[in-house]
């Protein structure tokens, strides 16, 4: 008789007896129910890249009896954007007369990390795995942009290609956070693609 099993690791137990938050109609914009997704946002400067994120933060921390989805967010922050000032701003605007112990329990569930440079992001990246496991409120990852440090690791040596780039990227990304089915949701600058595959693209068509 053969017998089949399903092996784990202890994290993936860990992670898949802990229940998270889902995601659910955070946006008109964005899929009506978010679980492992990988979402792209592409635009120019200054076409509102980051204060939609910043909405969209705000209404994942929010608490549901205020409209809110009542979820933890990870907001990995490399262009040195995200403004806490602005999120304070949409919450009071969703939340009327918000007072200081309501607003700072929201805040409490947004973890900002800045990064200025890829050696520290891979490092915080392979810490993900453990502060998720010890932080089963967060529903939602952000990277903001990926195309940050693309120059500085261009210029050491690193992928030229900036569609690969942002490939190589994003899979570590995910490879750090998969055992725990959380969406991510990135940002890039519009002009961030390979030259190469957008000739091929305009032979085609």
């Amino acid at each position: 008789m053969a017998f089949k099993y399903n092996a784990e690791s202890g994290l993936q137990l860990i992670a898949r007896l802990k229940s998270r938050p889902v995601i659910l109609n955070l946006s008109p914009l964005l899929p009506n129910n978010l679980t492992n997704e990988i979402i792209e946002i592409s635009g120019n400067t200054s076409t509102g890249k980051t204060l939609f994120l910043t909405e969209c933060v705000a209404k994942c921390i929010i608490p549901q009896n205020y409209n809110g989805i009542d979820a933890g967010v990870i907001y990995i922050d490399l262009d040195g954007q995200f403004n806490i000032s602005k999120l304070v701003d949409i919450i009071n605007r969703i939340i009327k007369d918000a007072n200081s112990e309501l607003l700072n329990a929201c805040l409490e569930k947004l973890t900002v990390i800045n990064s200025c440079d890829s050696s520290t992001l891979y490092v915080t990246l392979q810490r993900l795995k453990i502060f998720l496991t010890e932080h089963s409120s967060v529903g939602l990852i952000i990277l903001d942009s990926v195309s940050a440090n693309y120059w500085q690791d261009s210029i050491s040596g690193g992928e030229k290609y900036m569609d690969k780039y942002t490939e190589k990227m994003i899979s570590t990304l995910k490879l750090c956070v998969q055992d725990f089915k959380i969406p991510i949701i990135f940002t890039k600058h519009g002009y961030f693609h390979s030259k190469l595959q957008v000739n091929s693209h305009e032979v085609q068509n």
